[in-house]
């Protein structure tokens, strides 16, 4: 599953008494199958409408699935349970989106891998006899993923929040931008574009950065900057 989020981190006296809520302008959330043959991947479902439930936290939904033959049968459960939704709704609209959305989660999706197409079924009746299969490390799986472009994964930085590429790239080698994601999206997205002498200059700010920087901070920039040099340094040609 991608999720991307954009948001503004809390600030002023809505920072109190807890750290405060970030304002999120921009959420999307997709179900994607991965391919460990080929790094292929698809976009199966969007999530989107699971965030509209009230006092649904932005975090991943239960997502249940297993293979048979070449059909992978998967069912959605939101965070909470739905008993739960209903017993926080603030009114009769609340009520009525989660009535909704309780009918198009509770059957299970299917998915035809070689049309690429996904339906929903009963689930009277419906009993696949699954293909379990191992699943991955944590680990291993990151390395996998980690080299898929963010913009296969809907992250299309200049959509999102659009401003100017210099201040994107300004960021990114600063590490004014905290997300590690984020600048890994500026990399693929606008600094693969430019020369190769911009790029070797890029480089040699990150590497002097560190000179203006007390012993602390210069050692968090180190550690922290590692993966976005490396990024950038891959374009070298």
């Amino acid at each position: 599953m991608a999720e991307t989020k954009a948001y503004r981190k809390a600030t002023g006296i809505a920072r109190f008494p807890d750290g405060g809520q970030s304002l999120v302008f921009y959420y999307k959330r997709d179900l994607f199958i991965f391919s460990l043959t080929d790094s292929t991947r698809v976009n199966v479902l969007n999530l989107n409408d699971l965030s509209t439930l009230k006092g649904h936290i932005l975090s991943s939904p239960k997502i249940v699935m297993c293979f048979s033959d070449s059909v992978l049968f998967f069912r959605i459960k939101p965070v909470l349970n739905w008993d739960s939704y209903y017993r926080i709704a603030h009114n009769a609209e609340d009520s009525a989106n989660i009535e909704m959305l309780q009918k198009i989660y509770k059957k299970p999706f299917l998915w035809d891998i070689s049309k690429n197409d996904v339906w929903q079924i009963d689930s009277i009746g419906v009993n696949p006899i699954c293909e379990l299969k191992d699943s991955l490390p944590i680990m291993t799986a990151y390395n996998l993923v980690k080299s898929v472009p963010m913009e296969s994964l809907g992250f299309d930085i200049m959509q999102i929040y659009p401003k100017s590429e210099k201040d994107y790239v300004y960021e990114t080698i600063y590490l004014k931008n905290d997300s590690r994601l984020a600048r890994k999206a500026v990399v693929e997205q606008i600094i693969s574009r430019l020369s190769q002498k911009q790029i070797r200059s890029l480089l040699l700010k990150m590497d002097q950065y560190p000179n203006s920087l007390d012993d602390y901070e210069k050692l968090q920039y180190q550690i922290s900057s590692k993966e976005t040099y490396e990024q950038i340094k891959a374009l070298l040609k």
